[in-house]
């Protein structure tokens, strides 16, 4: 900070001499414009992106439908525990599929994308995909296999996820 020009204010100091006292208030002192600029930088860093949102939640239903479950609590990669070096595989194949989407049109070839993730419960699959559609901002339908009672309901709902969308299937054994 103090590299930066950047200081607290001193008592007594500026224009208002109880500004220092306010406990709703900070008061940043920059010395030159890249002081200035480089705490703005900062500040806009801490605020929250106000074109984020939680990824919602929908459903699979026996019946063929999605039914909207509502916002899924938010997920952070960083706090997904897995085997080593598969969150970082799959984030940066997903960040490269998503970048992709004008090649696929020009040739015509579907823009799907899968991964399979197995192993015991509570290994972290549901959690990393969570995770995924946080960080990707990526709505999320939800398929437990084991509810639908045709596979006519299957269908129906595989056609119905729209694009940018993780579809998680469980239950798949």
């Amino acid at each position: 900070v103090e590299q930066l020009g950047v200081g607290l204010p001193k008592p007594g100091g500026g224009r208002d001499r109880d500004t220092w006292k306010r406990p709703d208030r900070v008061l940043i002192d920059c010395d030159g414009a890249a002081a200035r600029e480089a705490v703005l930088d900062w500040l806009t860093g801490l605020l929250p992106d106000p074109t984020a949102r939680a990824p919602r939640l929908y459903i699979g239903t026996r019946w063929g439908h999605w039914s909207t479950s509502g916002d899924l609590p938010p997920r952070t990669l960083d706090t997904v525990v897995v085997r080593g070096g598969t969150v970082d595989t799959v984030t940066d194949d997903l960040r490269r599929f998503l970048r992709s989407e004008p090649e696929y049109t020009r040739l015509g070839v579907p823009w799907h994308r899968g991964y399979l993730f197995h192993g015991p419960p509570g290994t972290g699959k549901t959690s990393l995909a969570r995770a995924i559609a946080t960080e990707f901002r990526l709505d999320v339908y939800w398929l437990p296999l084991s509810s639908l009672e045709t596979d006519d309901a299957l269908t129906s709902l595989m056609a119905s996820v729209p694009a940018r969308s993780l579809l998680l299937i469980e239950d798949v054994d």
